[in-house]
């Protein structure tokens, strides 16, 4: 890239602090911007450390709120990597390729991102982060989906606040890990390792370096902490590449690896990588703006669907479901109206039940309009052991333990819904009242 800015970070992001770092003619609070977008912020203090001015100054600030909330949820983290380990559920993302770094402190730790094979692991889990108190995520729902097979994967997130402020964030991967709006990318590459004192399953560095590109690629973001830990993880360059390579394809996402692995050549300038992967600038700094996303989404899911075998007319008309999904304002609302059964709800992996949890639905109770007629008896399908949908008529809700949501598609939802989500919930409570006494 040619960008000032992103050359700017790239300079002040290198682990190793060579060469030079040219910062005329750069505006410092947009630099600062682009150095925490691209979480590099404490790297770039220790470069720019004795230097002064008001860079330094917003970096240093920056910083020291980091370490702040690092300090504050470091025993939270650590019981949830505990939890993790005595669930059998694993440790991906950040915390995990953290040890790889000569000084892992460099290493910006934002969400704990964690792997579940299945959705007993994942209910187990849940069922004990819950009772620790961590509420359900109210800025990025929970949410599912289901692979030609039948199989359920998603994401599940819980987010702690103090003061009003996010504070620790607890992601649960089920399954394949989702990459756009209908491919995903396979996770079968684990070995033990030691994260916060705690041995735990993280992935082989052959998937560590896949679920990197396949991240950036729903993240749209060219970030120096991924060209980071690309540097880290290829090390002494032993990856077996093939398979890298090959874990990419699945996800279609093998042009951003050749974006990001062009990046890390000019950033760190090594040999013995794949070369012949021919790209395009998918990723941008700072991640593409809400107008650019449709397309992106739309060009990775007709290729994608193309490659999995989907005809010219299928693939096309999946791409554009990805690009009304992807740039449409997607905002949960109630429905005036009764849908119809079961609409937009037909579980499939271009299907994403999002899980609005009480707080949300439980604002509309006081506005919903008077039903049309007497309620007739809810009909329960087991989706799996401890995850049941709850129908009646077009109304639906989704029970995980004793937690109750809304599942939408588009953002709208049906008001018997959040009549039937509301009787749920009083009924678990009044049997757990029972229970107690």
């Amino acid at each position: 890239m040619t960008d000032p800015y992103w050359q700017a970070v790239t300079a002040l992001g290198r682990l190793d602090g060579v060469g030079g770092v040219d910062l005329r003619g750069l505006d410092p609070v947009r630099l600062h911007e682009a150095l925490v977008m691209s979480k590099v912020v404490r790297i770039a203090v220790t470069r720019l450390a004795g230097t002064g001015g008001p860079l330094l100054d917003q970096l240093l600030a920056t910083d020291e709120a980091e370490r702040h909330r690092h300090a504050t949820t470091a025993e939270l983290t650590r019981n949830v990597v505990v939890a993790a380990a005595e669930t059998g559920v694993r440790l991906i993302k950040g915390l995990a390729v953290r040890p790889y770094y000569p000084e892992p402190e460099a290493r910006h730790i934002g969400d704990i991102d964690l792997h579940a094979t299945d959705w007993a692991a994942t209910r187990a889990l849940v069922t004990r982060l819950r009772a620790d108190g961590w509420p359900w995520d109210l800025l990025e729902y929970p949410w599912l989906k289901w692979d030609e097979a039948g199989l359920l994967y998603g994401q599940l997130g819980l987010l702690r606040f103090a003061e009003g402020v996010p504070l620790a964030r607890v992601d649960i991967h089920i399954g394949a890990y989702s990459v756009g709006h209908a491919g995903r990318l396979p996770l079968t590459g684990w070995e033990p390792a030691q994260v916060l004192g705690v041995p735990v399953s993280v992935p082989n560095r052959e998937s560590a370096v896949a679920l990197i590109a396949a991240h950036a690629l729903g993240d749209t973001r060219l970030s120096m902490k991924d060209i980071n830990d690309l540097h880290v993880l290829v090390g002494d360059g032993r990856l077996d590449w093939s398979s890298v390579v090959e874990l990419c394809r699945c996800a279609y996402a093998t042009e951003v690896l050749g974006q990001l692995l062009a990046e890390l050549v000019t950033v760190y300038p090594r040999a013995g990588l794949p070369s012949g992967l021919p790209y395009m600038p998918r990723l941008v700094s700072g991640g593409l703006a809400s107008e650019g996303r449709g397309s992106h989404f739309a060009w990775h899911t007709y290729g994608d669907e193309r490659a999995r075998g989907a005809s010219e007319e299928e693939a096309s008309l999946l791409a554009k479901e990805a690009s009304r999904y992807f740039s449409g304002d997607l905002r949960p609302y109630l429905s005036k109206a009764a849908t119809e059964p079961g609409d937009g709800l037909t579980p499939g992996r271009n299907v994403c039940w999002r899980l609005l949890p009480e707080p949300v639905w439980s604002s509309w109770t006081a506005d919903l309009p008077a039903p049309a007629g007497p309620a007739t008896p809810a009909r329960d399908h087991r989706l799996a052991d401890g995850l049941t949908l709850r129908q009646r008529g077009p109304a639906r809700v989704v029970v995980i333990g004793d937690d109750v949501f809304v599942p939408t598609v588009w953002g709208g939802v049906d008001p018997d819904s959040v009549r039937l989500a509301a009787e749920t919930a009083t009924a678990t409570r009044t049997v757990e009242t029972a229970a107690v006494r």
